[in-house]
């Protein structure tokens, strides 16, 4: 069986355009990282060290706004 070149590690992920995206659309931690060809960890660290995207905590659950992510993005050396 070959694997997806679109697809995240082996998950039933679709890797996303964040540049095609509305800008309000929320993504999971799972889809942010598939996007950005990042692991979730490394997502996590950034989150705790404050170094990433801007998030939102809906309860317990992590989600991060498009428009801010491609904001960060485009002023950073990620």
């Amino acid at each position: 069986m070959t694997s997806d070149p679109m697809t995240s590690s082996g998950s039933n992920l679709v890797r996303l355009d964040l540049f095609g995206l509305a800008p309000g659309v929320l993504l999971t931690e799972q889809e942010l990282a598939a996007a950005m060809n990042y692991s979730r960890k490394t997502l996590q660290y950034w989150r705790q060290s404050g170094q990433g995207p801007p998030f939102i905590r809906l309860g317990r659950q992590v989600r991060y706004r498009v428009g801010e992510v491609v904001k960060w993005l485009e002023h950073s050396d990620a």
